[in-house]
C-alpha cells in the first residue's frame, strides 16, 4: 500500500517506540500501520555512524516497510513536537522535508502524513481495534510521562500494547520511563545503545508488528475468541504451527486470533478450543502478503439409540454400583476422549468433526468409526446388540 522508496535522509535525533495495538473481532480484518514520529528538538542533535539518529532510523524503517510490503492494508505517519521543557529550538525545515519525504513511503492517494503539536494530539486519532502504531520518540525525559498517556488512552477503551526500543536515550529517567510504559501495557523494552542493537531490536518487534498469517477462530456460538483464557489445567485454546509435513513445532500462541510472522512457505497449523481441535494443511505464505484463514467451532449433535434383545435402553442401569452401560466419545484425528455419558440413549453435543464413539452394553462393546457432526445439526444412529 505504499510505494517501493524508503525514508531519505532527514537529520532528527530518535529513540524508538513501537505500540503494538492488537485488532479487535469486529476490526481484525483491517491492519493499518500508524508510525508516531518525534520531530522536537530532541531528534537534531546526535549522530550515529555518521548520519543524524533519525536519518539512520528512517533508513532502517524504510528496510522495514519494503520487507513487510502487503502487511498492512494502510500506512499512516504522524509527526509531532513536545511539550515545552528547555527543548532544543527543532529545525523546521527538517522536519517539513522528513513530512515529504515520508509521503514517498505510503501510497500516494492516502496522504496520510501529517504534523500534530503534541503527543496527546498524535495519539487522539488512533483505533485501538484495528491500528498498529509505531511510536517514535527521542525526547528526553520532562513532565510528559507516557505511562500518564497510556492511562489516558486506557481510559478511552484503547488498550493498547506498547513495544519499546529505547535507541542511545540520553538518561536513565526517559529509559525507566517507557520501561513503565511497556510494563503497564503488557509489552516489551528493548534497549539499543549502538546502531546494531538497534538493527537486532527492530527485527525483533517486527515479528510482533509485522505478522503474515492471521487465523480468525469462531467459537460454539458463532462468535470470534479474543485474547486467551486459562484454566487451572491449562490454556483453554491455542494454536501450534508446523513446517508442512513435519512434526517440528515452529512456533505457538494461546491468543486468538493466531497471528504469525513467517518466512515464505508452506506451513500446517494445529488449533485446539477445549477438547476440539482443528488442523490446517499445505497454508501457503509469501513474500509481501498476508494469509489470513477463519475456523469455526460450532456445534452439532449426536443421538445414539442402543437396543439389546430388540427393546431400545433408556435411562441408567447399575449394580452394586458400577454401571451396567455406558458411551465414550473420542476425537478420530487426536484420539482423546472428549465425553462420557451413562445415560442411555446418548445425546450428546459435539464441536463439528469426527469422532469414534464406543458403546458399552451388559458385558459387550461396540465402536461408531468416523461419526461425522455437522454444524447445527443433530444425526441419529442405532447401535443393536444381542
Amino acid at each position: 500500500m505504499y510505494h517501493k522508496a524508503m525514508l531519505s535522509r532527514v537529520t532528527l535525533n530518535i529513540t524508538l517506540i513501537f505500540i503494538l495495538l492488537f485488532a479487535s473481532a469486529m476490526h481484525a480484518s483491517a491492519s493499518r500501520l500508524v508510525i508516531l514520529l518525534d520531530s522536537s528538538g530532541w531528534m537534531t542533535d546526535e549522530e550515529v555512524n555518521g548520519y543524524s539518529k533519525l536519518d539512520f532510523a528512517s533508513r532502517e524503517l524504510g528496510k522495514f516497510l519494503e520487507r513487510n510490503r502487503g502487511t498492512f492494508d494502510d500506512v499512516k505517519i504522524n509527526f509531532y513536537d513536545g511539550e515545552s521543557c528547555n527543548d532544543p529550538v527543532r529545525n523546521e525545515f527538517k522536519v517539513n522535508e522528513a513530512r515529504k519525504n515520508a509521503l514517498r513511503v505510503i501510497d500516494d492517494a492516502s496522504k496520510e502524513v501529517v504534523i500534530k503539536k503534541s503527543l496527546g494530539d498524535a495519539i487522539k486519532g488512533l483505533n485501538a481495534d484495528s491500528d498498529k502504531v509505531l511510536y517514535i520518540s527521542g525526547r528526553k525525559a520532562c513532565k510528559a510521562d507516557p505511562c500518564v498517556k497510556y492511562r489516558m488512552l486506557r481510559a478511552r477503551g484503547k488498550t493498547a500494547q506498547f513495544h519499546i526500543l529505547g535507541f542511545m536515550l540520553p538518561d536513565l529517567e526517559s529509559m525507566e520511563k517507557l520501561k513503565c510504559l511497556a510494563s503497564q501495557s503488557n509489552g516489551a523494552y528493548y534497549g539499543a545503545a549502538k546502531a546494531t542493537d538497534f538493527k537486532k531490536a527492530l527485527n525483533k518487534v517486527e515479528e510482533k508488528v509485522a505478522y503474515n498469517m492471521e487465523i480468525k477462530v469462531l467459537g460454539p456460538t458463532g462468535d470470534e475468541i479474543r485474547e486467551y483464557m486459562q484454566t487451572r489445567y491449562g490454556y483453554l485454546w491455542g494454536a501450534r504451527i508446523f513446517k508442512s509435513g513435519d512434526e517440528i513445532l515452529l512456533d505457538s500462541t494461546h491468543n486468538f486470533p493466531a497471528q504469525f510472522h513467517l518466512p515464505a512457505g508452506i506451513y500446517d497449523v494445529k488449533l485446539k478450543y477445549g477438547n476440539a481441535e482443528r488442523i490446517l494443511k499445505n497454508l501457503r505464505v509469501k513474500a509481501g502478503m498476508r494469509l489470513n484463514e477463519t475456523v469455526s467451532f460450532a456445534k452439532g449433535s449426536v443421538v445414539v439409540k442402543v437396543f439389546g434383545a430388540g427393546k431400545q435402553a433408556f435411562g441408567k442401569k447399575r449394580e452394586r454400583q458400577k454401571p451396567q452401560w455406558w458411551c465414550e466419545i473420542y476425537s478420530t484425528s487426536s484420539g482423546e476422549k472428549v465425553d462420557v455419558t451413562e445415560t442411555f440413549p446418548p445425546e450428546i453435543d459435539l464441536f463439528s468433526g469426527k469422532y469414534d464413539i464406543k458403546i458399552h452394553f451388559l458385558g459387550q462393546e461396540k465402536w461408531l468409526r468416523g461419526v461425522e457432526v455437522q454444524e447445527d445439526k443433530t444425526l441419529t444412529l442405532e447401535v443393536k446388540f444381542k
